[in-house]
């Protein structure tokens, strides 16, 4: 079989479908899609609410509870308690199917139609402020975790704790302002970096103890501004930068930025992972297009943030521990042969569902708990199950559902966006691929007006105190105002507040206090990480110089003083400054 061009049904534009990509389709009886990669992703995006938390009363207890769906959504919600609870049975919502109207249409009406959480909490003790977390203990206001324990303003920290402000991270402790780490100890302000302690202001760097304010560095001890120091030199010189001041902190910031731009990036963070293409790929084998998979991920294509053995699947965003056969799911754990579902955990061979768990051979399903051989929450003998599924699958490959811009749908796409319990908005398609409302509105999604916040701070941004050894507990009382003051593009509160623990983790490990509201956090992190994106690039290395002359190199380069011929697919895009080395010139500087 030759390759394959097709034109995607939302953008437009040509993608190609490989040999293997019919094969893995072939394996699980779906036909070949017709939306490109990226408007896959977007369409699996736009079903995770990441960060907007709304009050809203569970339908069943009447109790006003914090929830992730706004209250002008027409759906049924429960509080987690009365979700959990034996007040209601999934299966009273069964249905037959009606094959006088498409799949898709009758999938939107029984998801509408079944309850579902306000917050997805599985398994975790005071999390009540956080959302789809799993195995957590004591974490506010964190997101997507799994083994987490005390938490705070955190996405996908993964059997990590005492983490504040960190954006992927997995066994990590003590950690603050993290993003795509690994193995950290008592580290901060760190990025893509794994089995470092004791450090600060560093990216790239791999087993080192005692490094501030480095890059690229391997196995090392005592660098300061990538210059190295014998022990006591390097205590004096790291007592300079007293990151408890939040002066001497912005300082320490601004002089680690001039480092990294002056310092070749490797192209893509791909570590003991043969055959892959993407970015923060460690310990894998054949992820092609990959973003943030980890441990034992093998044999994988378009799928971001999985991991921990998960094999043999495409189009898969989140989770994914110990999974297999997946294809275009979103979130989940432990799913052998799922696909077009959502949060499925414990499950095998699902297809179009939605919130189910311990369940089997199971087909346009809604919170559903240790079933099998049902559709449309209605079960049925095995034989009588596979018979109807024959029908209905055969039924909606030639009925199609189109949406409000005509886009067609039928069985073998995942849901339209239109579909969503969220707006474009209030996604994490547009933390990902941001539009205006206009462009949204274009495009025919949904969008969320915001509710008018009518804050009144009590302390401005430049009426806190330096040090953090000035800061009164007191602290804890007062509404700060965001130094954006609602001015950004970044969900900006306007305003926020200082919680105990969190207070007490400042004064532990020594850091001045933020001056930005959770959420400009977040975004100002999610700006310096990689996209998930690839660009077909040139090696920046000029022969014995970096092409911008900002970096010399130190070593000889298989291509002499000539300009290296490599070019890759790359994460960091052409109109960004960063200087990217091929894996051959880099290895040749730093590895």
């Amino acid at each position: 079989m030759k390759n394959e061009t097709k034109q995607c049904q939302n953008c437009k534009k040509d993608f190609i479908i490989e040999p293997d990509d019919f094969a893995f389709y072939e394996k699980i009886k779906v036909p070949a899609p017709t939306f490109c990669p990226e408007c896959r992703l977007i369409r699996r995006l736009s079903m995770r609410n990441e960060r907007s938390l709304y009050k809203r009363a569970c339908d069943l207890c009447k109790k006003e509870v914090i929830s992730t769906y706004s209250s002008d959504k027409k759906l049924k919600t429960y509080c987690p308690e009365c979700y959990k609870s034996d007040g209601w049975d999934p299966l009273d919502y069964g249905r037959d199917y009606d094959f006088d109207k498409s799949l898709f249409e009758q999938l939107n009406t029984l998801f509408r139609d079944v309850p579902r959480p306000t917050l997805k909490v599985k398994n975790s003790v005071n999390c009540e402020y956080s959302e789809d977390i799993v195995s957590s203990k004591n974490c506010y206001f964190v997101f997507g975790g799994y083994l987490a324990e005390d938490c705070l303003y955190s996405y996908a920290p993964v059997l990590s704790k005492n983490c504040v402000d960190v954006t992927v991270a997995y066994k990590s402790e003590k950690i603050y302002e993290v993003t795509d780490c690994n193995g950290l100890y008592n580290t901060l302000f760190a990025r893509l970096s794994d089995d470092t302690m004791d450090s600060a202001f560093i990216v790239d760097c791999d087993g080192c103890t005692n490094c501030f304010g480095s890059t690229n560095l391997r196995r090392s001890k005592y660098y300061i501004f990538n210059k190295p120091y014998v022990k006591q030199d390097y205590q004096k010189e790291r007592a300079k930068w007293d990151l408890g001041s939040y002066k001497s902190l912005t300082e320490a910031k601004s002089k680690f930025e001039e480092i990294y731009y002056a310092t070749p990036r490797r192209y893509a963070t791909i570590v003991n992972a043969p055959n892959s293409t993407g970015d923060y790929i460690v310990n894998g084998k054949n992820c092609q297009y990959c973003f943030s998979v980890i441990d034992g991920a093998e044999n994988l294509k378009y799928v971001q943030l999985a991991g921990l053995a998960t094999k043999d699947s495409y189009d898969v965003w989140g989770g994914a521990v110990q999974t297999q056969l997946a294809y275009e799911n979103v979130g989940g754990l432990a799913v052998e042969n799922g696909a077009f579902s959502n949060r499925l955990h414990n499950t095998l061979d699902a297809r179009y569902s939605d919130s189910c768990f311990n369940c089997a051979h199971i087909f346009g399903c809604a919170g559903l708990k240790s079933k099998e051989y049902c559709i449309f929450n209605k079960q049925y003998a095995k034989k009588e199950y596979e018979e109807l599924l024959m029908k209905i699958i055969e039924q909606a490959k030639k009925v199609p559902y189109k949406d409000r811009a005509g886009r067609e749908y039928r069985f073998g796409e995942y849901l339209p966006t239109e579909f969503s319990p969220f707006d474009y908005n209030e996604s994490l398609a547009q933390e990902k691929f941001p539009l205006t409302k206009e462009e949204a509105l274009e495009k025919k999604y949904p969008w969320h007006t915001a509710e008018v916040r009518n804050y009144h701070a009590t302390l401005k941004t430049e009426n806190i105190p330096d040090h953090i050894n000035q800061i009164q507990d007191s602290i804890i009382n007062e509404i700060i105002e965001c130094a954006h003051r609602g001015q950004c593009e970044q969900k900006c509160s306007g305003a926020f507040k200082i919680i105990p623990q969190e207070l007490r983790f400042y004064q532990r490990i020594g850091v001045a206090l933020p001056r930005l509201c959770p959420n400009c956090r977040h975004a100002e992190r999610e700006r310096n990480r990689n996209p998930w994106k690839l660009y077909q690039r040139n090696c920046h290395c000029a022969g014995t110089q970096s092409e911008n002359n900002l970096y010399t190199n130190t070593n000889k380069h298989f291509h002499g003083n000539a300009h290296c011929p490599n070019s890759f697919l790359t994460p960091y895009s052409p109109n960004r400054k960063e200087i990217v080395y091929c894996e051959n010139c880099y290895k040749a500087e730093f590895l």
